[in-house]
């Protein structure tokens, strides 16, 4: 995960809440579905354009607006249209992030500072974690399946392979020169967007540099 700094809610969600107090995200239908991809749109800036999950990279259509604390649940009935702290954009993926997820509850989410180390990421595309809350928010989201995995490794091994010779001794870099790989990759392109797991490859560079 990547810790998401939520911005300013679209306007046009404003000004529905506003005029419509008492409905919820669920109503945003019948003339009201360009609010929808108002949301979409903003989270997918603020994101620049990764999974707030997995962090692979998404765009307006294979991305969907993601209640962190569900609609459906007790504690989320009231916060369907809470942008600031309950809409993040999760990819579509069927097994895995916001729609394995459903209507679960996860103790460690994207909008918390601690994501980026309760939950530590190898070179082999493997992760593991540093608390009870950052192992059960991964089963969640079923994060550690196979195909991930590997999507992880072969973008690690391909991005990290541009500054590093030798992989296996990466760690021996000095951290000045690790500093500045991560200042690089960190750094949207002139389009906002991030490349694929770029928070992934910057979690395993801090976990030598630390």
């Amino acid at each position: 995960m990547r810790k998401i700094n939520k911005g300013v809610e679209p306007i046009s969600l404003t000004n529905f809440k506003n005029e419509n107090p008492l409905l919820k995200y669920s109503d945003l239908n019948e003339g009201r579905e360009s609010i929808r991809v108002d949301i979409r749109a903003a989270c997918l800036k603020e994101q620049y354009f990764l999974c707030a999950y997995c962090c692979n990279r998404i765009n307006d259509t294979n991305s969907h607006n993601e209640h962190i604390i569900p609609q459906k649940s007790n504690e989320g009935a009231n916060l369907t249209l809470d942008f600031e702290n309950n809409i993040i954009a999760s990819c579509e993926a069927p097994f895995h992030c916001g729609h394995k997820k459903d209507n679960k509850i996860i103790a460690l989410t994207p909008l918390m500072n601690k994501c980026e180390s309760e939950i530590v990421y190898q070179l082999n595309g493997k992760m593991t974690h540093t608390t009870p809350e950052a192992q059960a928010t991964i089963s969640t989201l079923n994060l550690r399946i196979k195909a991930l995995e590997n999507k992880r490794k072969q973008i690690i091994d391909l991005v990290l392979f541009n500054y590093v010779d030798d992989l296996e001794n990466i760690a021996l870099e000095q951290d000045y020169f690790l500093k500045l790989i991560i200042e690089e990759l960190s750094t949207p392109n002139d389009e906002g967007k991030l490349e694929a797991f770029t928070p992934v490859i910057v979690n395993v560079l801090r976990h030598f540099n630390s």
